[in-house]
C-alpha cells in the first residue's frame, strides 16, 4: 500500500511489516528514504543492514501515509517565487495541520524537499506552498519552477511541525525576511482567528520582491509592517507604523 512506502527511524512514527529482514525489498525502500531525508543527500552508510533489519522488525507506533496530491494552481507572486496549491487527487479531505507545519514533496526528478504550508490551518481542502528559485539550486526549486504543471500528481507526506506556534503568549511578534514569510502567514492567520494580539513584520529588498505583501496588508491592516531595505538592512524603513507595548511578546 502507499502507507508502507514511507518510513522513519524509531525516534519518529514509522510503519514496518513484522519480521522484515534486511534482504527484503522493504529494507531497500528504507535505505532510499534515509538517503533522501538526510541533510547531506548522501547514501545510507555502508554496513547498516543489520541496524536496518532491527529497525524494520520494530513494532510500529503509528502510520505515516503518502498522500497523492494534484497540482491545481500555479502562480508567480514575485519574480523568483512560485506559489503552488495542491488538492487531494481523489477529492478527499486532507489531514489537518497546525501553523508552522511543512510537507515533504517527492519531486519528479527523484529529489525530496520540505516546504512550509502558508494557508490557514483550518483548511482541509488544500495545501499551499511557495518556492523561491535558488540561484544555486541542486534540483529542488529548479524542478518546481521549470517542470511542475497543472494536474501533475505528486506524492507528499502528511504535514509535520518542527516550528510550532506558541498560542499562550499575551502578544506575539512575528518577523520574517523574504521567503521565510511563508510559515508566518499561517501563524498570523491563526493568531487572528483566535483573537490574539500580534504584529507581523516582513523584510524584503523591494515591494516587487515582497510576495504576498498586498494580501498581508489587506488582511492584517495595522498589524502588518513591510520593511524594504534595497538589500542593505541598515537602510530598512517600515512602511507602516511600528507597534510597541510595555509587555514582552513571543517572537
Amino acid at each position: 500500500t502507499d502507507t508502507a512506502r514511507v518510513w522513519a527511524v524509531p525516534s519518529r512514527a514509522h510503519t514496518f511489516p513484522e519480521k522484515t529482514s534486511a534482504s527484503r525489498p522493504e529494507c531497500g525502500i528504507l535505505k532510499r528514504w534515509i538517503a533522501r531525508k538526510n541533510a547531506l543527500r548522501k547514501p545510507a552508510p555502508a554496513g547498516c543492514d543489520s541496524a536496518l533489519a532491527r529497525i524494520a522488525s520494530a513494532r510500529p507506533t503509528r502510520v505515516i501515509g503518502v498522500l497523492k496530491l494534484k497540482t491545481v494552481r500555479i502562480e508567480n507572486p514575485a519574480p523568483r517565487i512560485r506559489l503552488v496549491e495542491f488538492h487531494a487527487a481523489d477529492g478527499a479531505a486532507l489531514p489537518g495541520f497546525t501553523a508552522g507545519a511543512h510537507i515533504d514533496l517527492e519531486l519528479g526528478n527523484g529529489e525530496a524537499r520540505s516546504y512550509s504550508l502558508l494557508n490557514d490551518q483550518g483548511e482541509t481542502h488544500r495545501y499551499v506552498i511557495a518556492v523561491l528559485r535558488e540561484a544555486a539550486s541542486k534540483g529542488g526549486s529548479e524542478w518546481i519552477h521549470n517542470n511542475l504543471k497543472i494536474n501533475d500528481i505528486l506524492e507528499i507526506s502528511a504535514p509535520s511541525n518542527n516550528f510550532a506556534l506558541s498560542e499562550a503568549g499575551e502578544q506575539s511578534i512575528l518577523v520574517a525576511g523574504g521567503i521565510g514569510m511563508t510559515p508566518l502567514m499561517s501563524m498570523a492567520a491563526r493568531l487572528q482567528a483566535i483573537g490574539k494580539d500580534y504584529s507581523l513584520y516582513y523584510c524584503a529588498r523591494s515591494r516587487e520582491e515582497a510576495a504576498f505583501a498586498d494580501e498581508l496588508e489587506k488582511r492584517h491592516a495595522a498589524r502588518f509592517n513591510l520593511i524594504l531595505d534595497g538589500g542593505d538592512p541598515s537602510k530598512g524603513k517600515p512602511t507602516g507604523k511600528l507597534q510597541s507595548r510595555d509587555s514582552k511578546g513571543d517572537a
